[in-house]
């Protein structure tokens, strides 16, 4: 019963460091137009790759729904609320609930713990956040802004326009995952 309740006590500390980063990351933002540039898609893979498929979503989860009660937890710190589902990118907020997820399932699979396996995980993981948040994106702005008006230019400027960056990211966290993991597990 003790190593049941430690081992649970740690499951919630490690979900709740997750999910603390990622509203510390949300604050954490370059100037850029039209969005400002975050770490929070680089978080959310990373949260799957260290903390695996349940807890990875399990903290983002907790995360979203920060936000959804009116915690001013999301990149975009003038709204809150469940209104947030309104705006175009809220499908990644949803998308990085999918990407710990998509990121700590495939790395599950990395017993030797190879990079090229942590990077096809975080590729993966950025791969689903950027489907769920291109669709959702795509959906609002055709059906709540501004009709099919502008939606190629739209999402090229408002959402590929990021995927450089969050390529690299996605290695820097394949990157840190190969070295942290094994330093995590030994305790």
């Amino acid at each position: 019963m003790e190593n049941r309740l430690l081992s649970t006590t740690k499951d919630v500390a490690e979900c709740a460091i997750f999910t603390a980063i990622m509203v510390v990351t949300s604050f954490i933002s370059i100037p850029f137009y039209p969005v400002p540039i975050s770490l929070q898609t680089f978080t959310a893979i990373l949260c799957g790759l260290i903390s695996g498929a349940k807890k990875g979503a399990i903290a983002m989860t907790i995360y979203a729904v920060l936000g959804l009660i009116g915690i001013p937890v999301f990149a975009d710190h003038s709204a809150a609320g469940i209104a947030y589902v309104s705006k175009p990118s809220f499908g990644y907020v949803i998308g990085f609930i999918a990407a710990a997820l998509v990121g700590g399932v495939i790395s599950s699979k990395n017993a030797e713990r190879k990079f090229s396996k942590y990077l096809i995980a975080a590729f993966a993981a950025l791969g689903a956040n950027y489907v769920i948040g291109i669709v959702y994106f795509a959906l609002i702005w055709v059906f709540v802004y501004n009709g099919l008006s502008n939606l190629i230019y739209a999402l090229g400027v408002y959402n590929l326009l990021y995927l450089p960056k969050d390529v690299l990211l996605s290695v820097f966290a394949a990157f840190i995952a190969q070295k942290a993991i094994p330093l995590i597990r030994k305790n």
